[in-house]
């Protein structure tokens, strides 16, 4: 008699078992929560914080305090990077190399290449 029960793929089995822990290691943690092995005025329970971000939701604050986080990361971005770059283009404009500097660095890599130029930038530079 032959069974009519497949045994599951390998790609199956590693699709379940990346669904199913994060889901088991969060069951123990509201477990543990309960239980009180878990310190929860360091690490609330995952209701608790599921509930929290309900409600930041539904009143709006996450999304208002999400864009200030986005805008603070953007102009701290074009703080460092615009000064970085007129910089680095001063010290290529101030080498007599600045040509075979600026290929170096902007050319595509290719299979033959080991390191792609971006980190031989500083060493190219200096």
């Amino acid at each position: 008699m032959v069974s009519s029960w497949a045994r599951p793929s390998r790609r199956t089995v590693e699709r379940g078992l990346s669904i199913l822990s994060p889901l088991v290691l969060l069951a123990i943690w509201e477990a543990g929560a309960i239980v009180g092995v878990v310190d929860t005025r360091f690490f609330p329970a995952p209701s608790t914080i599921f509930a929290a971000l309900a409600t930041l939701l539904q009143a709006g604050e996450l999304q208002e305090h999400l864009l200030i986080s986005l805008e603070r990361i953007a102009v701290g971005f074009v703080l460092g990077a615009v000064p970085g770059i007129r910089f680095g283009l001063a010290f290529c404009e101030a080498s007599g190399k600045r040509l075979v500097r600026w290929s170096v660095m902007t050319s595509p890599p290719s299979p033959s290449r080991v390191i792609t130029p971006w980190p031989l930038a500083p060493a190219i530079l200096s």
